[in-house]
């Protein structure tokens, strides 16, 4: 095989394992919470939607919210949140392309080693949020990561000056967009420089120097971290979620704990329910297999070292492990450190180099090529097995999480495909074992203001016995601008005829009054998809 050629190959070799986890449940799966971001895109313009003015330091936490947005209203499918589900595939898959580059330039002529160790990026699953759309900020931040790194390497390695320099430039800017975006990967990003500067030299720039113009950002980074919290008075979200217990046992226990979940591959699907047959797992991850097995194939014709050298091999391992245990500080300074949700994202890059140098390293101890290439296809599929069928099986919960949420917002527009402005809707009688808003209000008032687009309504929901969902409750309106849903399963909410007992509000009642006529906005049957028995259940 032509050596050009190999990106290519690589390329598109992940993009189908990607899909093959993608495509069971991520296109017909929605985000039943994080739906502020779409919110805030739909009520701003279009280009004040990409920053998020509300935190300085995650200004870009919106951005990868409104680029698919902008794909809805441009495709003519607004509200759909496909877009928002093929966004997430494509930030997927660059994070394990992206490794490939970075690798193949730092060592280069053994490009079977650094597909493998991208393809180990992409099925790292073991964290909860894998398959999740909802968590297009962190897809993001550990999108421009890699992209900085790889344009500083090309900085490093770059003869002529002044591409050189644009290189460099490209760095600092994506540095800029990976670190204005989220906080875990700051401690990464300081040692970056280090890792390289003794690789590279050149006569005409000193290593201190590319150090200082990378080091930058991350200072500026600082001193906006301090003043913010000197001025927050304790009030920020961040500060409401520290951990209780600082002891140095108990962090040293929780780093170890993430450190050890992040390379337990066989531990990565969890004992949670799958919400879906064996079948509907299993296959998808054997099509994994099968097109990374397929993938080798193809590059065994590329000329040049399967795998690195075994001092090379234990230099990555050693890289790997650095980048693994650095992935955690900003995670163990939590009460949630070990909830394994949104916390093991960024160790997928460490974990998949020190899962690939110790499988290259076990097949450089075979005595012939053809078996060193079998320990390498047979290591890396059991890898690529368990995180695949972990990855889908993630999927399958989010789809079904998602599916409550719908069901309930297409029996909502089921009853009232349109109401007037300023509605107040009270759901009742939600199950609490079963609650399609996981126990927070914030999620179906802002559930409730995607299914009326253009039209202001708030939302409170009780469960069965009464007792309000967690959240902000706002029962201080009167009773004509009520509009009370009594909740039963499956697909039976109908409007409550009179006002629950525990609401003591002024007024008449008059439910009807609150209904307009007329079909649901596209928008909100894009969204919440409501059929035409729901659309026509008589109310």
């Amino acid at each position: 095989m032509n050596a050009a050629r190999t990106p290519f190959v690589v390329a598109s070799s992940y993009l189908a394992i990607v899909l093959a986890l993608w495509l069971p449940f991520n296109p017909t799966s929605g985000l039943p919470y994080e739906t502020g971001f779409v919110y805030t895109s739909e009520i701003s313009t279009w280009w004040n939607g990409f920053v998020n003015g509300a935190d300085h330091l995650r200004i870009y936490t919106s951005l990868f919210y409104q680029v698919p947005y902008l794909m809805g209203e441009l495709s003519g499918f607004a509200g759909s949140f496909v877009p928002y589900q093929i966004t997430y595939a494509l930030l997927w898959w660059a994070r394990g392309f992206l490794v490939f580059l970075i690798g193949r330039r730092l060592a280069p002529g053994h490009d079977l080693f650094w597909y493998l160790a991208g393809a180990l990026v992409l099925v790292h699953s073991s964290d909860s949020a894998t398959g999740w759309a909802g968590l297009l900020n962190q897809s993001g931040y550990t999108f421009w990561m890699p992209l900085a790194f790889y344009m500083l390497v090309v900085a490093f390695q770059q003869a002529e000056r002044r591409r050189a320099d644009v290189a460099l430039v490209a760095a600092i800017f994506f540095e800029h967009l990976s670190l204005w975006s989220y906080e875990s990967q700051f401690v990464i990003i300081l040692i970056a420089p280090l890792l390289l500067l003794r690789l590279y030299r050149r006569p005409w720039r000193s290593p201190m120097a590319i150090a200082a113009a990378w080091y930058v950002l991350p200072v500026i980074y600082i001193f906006a971290t301090i003043r913010k919290y000197a001025h927050s008075a304790g009030h920020t979200y961040q500060e409401s979620v520290l951990r209780k217990v600082w002891s140095v046992g108990s962090i040293l226990n929780d780093w170890l704990f993430n450190i050890s979940a992040s390379l337990r591959f066989w531990s990565w699907p969890g004992s949670e329910p799958a919400h879906t047959s064996t079948s509907q797992l299993m296959l998808p991850a054997m099509l994994a297999v099968v097109l990374f097995l397929a993938g080798i194939v193809l590059l065994v014709a590329s000329k040049g070292g399967w795998i690195p050298t075994r001092r090379t091999l234990v230099t990555v391992m050693s890289v790997g492990l650095l980048l693994l245990v650095l992935s955690f500080p900003a995670y163990l300074i939590l009460e949630s450190a070990r909830s394994l949700w949104r916390t093991q994202i960024l160790s997928s890059f460490g974990a998949a180099l020190v899962l690939s140098a110790v499988i290259s390293l076990g097949a450089s101890y075979a005595p012939r090529s053809w078996l060193r290439l079998s320990v390498i296809a047979i290591l890396g599929a059991l890898v690529v097995g368990y995180g695949s069928f972990s990855a889908v099986k993630k999927g399958a919960f989010h789809k079904w999480v998602w599916e409550r949420q719908r069901s309930a917002m297409a029996q909502v527009l089921g009853v009232a495909p349109r109401l007037k402005a300023g509605t107040l809707v009270i759901l009742t009688n939600v199950p609490r074992d079963n609650d399609p808003f996981l126990q927070d209000n914030m999620w179906f008032d802002m559930a409730l203001r995607l299914t009326y687009p253009g039209t202001r309504v708030a939302g409170i929901y009780f469960y069965e016995d009464g007792s309000p969902a967690l959240g902000k409750l706002d029962l201080s309106g009167r009773a004509d601008v009520m509009l009370v849903l009594d909740y039963r399963r499956p697909n039976s909410l109908s409007i409550a005829r009179s006002l629950p007992s525990f609401l003591r509000v002024e007024g008449i009642y008059s439910p009807e009054a609150r209904i307009e006529s007329g079909s649901p906005s596209p928008r909100a049957v894009r969204r919440y998809g409501p059929s035409v028995d729901l659309l026509s259940a008589p109310r």
